[in-house]
């Protein structure tokens, strides 16, 4: 008899649904709130404890997510919304080393939450990175209707003070009906969502000038990206503190696209584009970046005050004496070709070298 109950009891275990008590309301679409509370996901307010696709397909049936045939495989077939509208309830959603697909669905990320796909070491490199894959139909994020803001993944049309974070991530669209924005940091309706994108692929399934586009705001931080084959790889909304750095674009319609608000790129490489560069009364600051400037869509007066590209290169000085030793604690002036001061009363560091300069041209 006990071993009839045994096999009864490993039947239970396996096959019955398992329920999990959490603020994961499976409806459409997917909501999860972190309340403090005790279940799963509740105190889900910080990275280290995260809520995860797991989460969500213990909670929920196969109408709303599935993970066929692979641990680290899951299908999102309806909408996420993490975090609520008020932000009264901030949470914190993660994803590692797994493979998403959102079938014709989109992920919202609300006032104050955050959304992070892969990692970052305690020397700040990106590992542990997911793989995203777009296949959407009709269904977008935001208050497209109203605002272009549409996307995959997006800040939402009202929401503030939310991140979005990619690490050592590739993104892939496997089919779009319309044009869409494949990850959108909240150009629109909201500037304060924050996105932190380090080492991020992108790829279309095929050469398609109207689907891709990825904004970014002046409260954006890009390094280590790569573009191949959509309409616009970069949307700049805003001049960010630190320029977007490492950007390699291959196969799109417009490389770095300034439509909405002027910007400034830095390691920009464009190979094989219909416009390295696309601006509409707005002006682009490129640093240390290789544009071909007969594939530039230049629209508006051309004035020096709206539509135009400022290029600069970057230097570092050292000083020497006159039998080639170097010189600490030294001051240099410089000026560039028009005369500006481009550097003074820099002094050289303890490696006898000068903070880098930019010169124009």
């Amino acid at each position: 008899m006990k071993e009839k109950y045994l096999l009864i009891l490993i039947f239970l275990l396996l096959y019955l649904p398992v329920t999990v008590k959490a603020d994961i309301d499976c409806t459409t679409p997917i909501r999860i709130e972190a309340d403090g509370g005790s279940d799963p996901c509740d105190d889900a307010i910080d990275e280290a404890n995260a809520c995860t696709f797991y989460d969500i397909d213990l909670a929920c049936s196969d109408t709303y997510i599935t993970r066929p045939g692979s641990q680290n495989y899951y299908e999102l077939h309806v909408n996420l919304e993490i975090g609520d509208e008020s932000g009264t309830n901030p949470t914190y959603f993660k994803s590692t080393n797994e493979h998403i697909l959102l079938d014709d669905a989109y992920i919202e990320v609300n006032t104050g939450s955050t959304i992070q796909f892969g990692e970052l070491t305690a020397s700040g490199m990106p590992q542990s990175g997911s793989s995203l894959e777009f296949d959407l139909t009709s269904n977008y994020c935001g208050n497209g209707a109203t605002t272009g803001h549409t996307g995959a993944i997006c800040g939402g049309a009202s929401s503030t003070d939310n991140s979005l974070k990619f690490y050592d991530t590739v993104a892939t669209i496997l089919d779009t009906a319309d044009d869409f924005n494949a990850i959108d940091t909240g150009p629109y309706a909201d500037l304060n969502t924050y996105g932190e994108v380090n080492r991020v692929t992108y790829q279309s399934a095929s050469k398609d000038p109207d689907h891709g586009i990825f904004y970014f705001g002046s409260n954006a931080s890009v390094n280590d990206y790569a573009f191949y084959n959509g309409f616009a790889a970069i949307e700049l909304m805003g001049m960010a503190e630190t320029p977007f750095n490492n950007l390699l674009v291959h196969d799109a319609d417009r490389g770095v696209q300034c439509w909405h608000s002027s910007g400034a790129v830095r390691g920009y490489f464009g190979y094989d584009n219909t416009y390295d560069v696309g601006l509409n009364n707005h002006y682009l600051i490129a640093i240390d970046s290789v544009i071909d400037e007969t594939t530039m869509d230049l629209q508006g007066s051309g004035t020096t005050d709206n539509t135009y590209v400022l290029r600069q290169s970057s230097f570092n000085i050292e000083l020497g004496d006159l039998y080639g030793s170097k010189i600490e604690n030294a001051t240099a002036m410089s000026r560039d070709l028009y005369g500006n001061l481009v550097g003074i009363n820099e002094r050289t560091d303890s490696g006898f070298q000068e903070i880098a300069r930019l010169c124009r041209y």
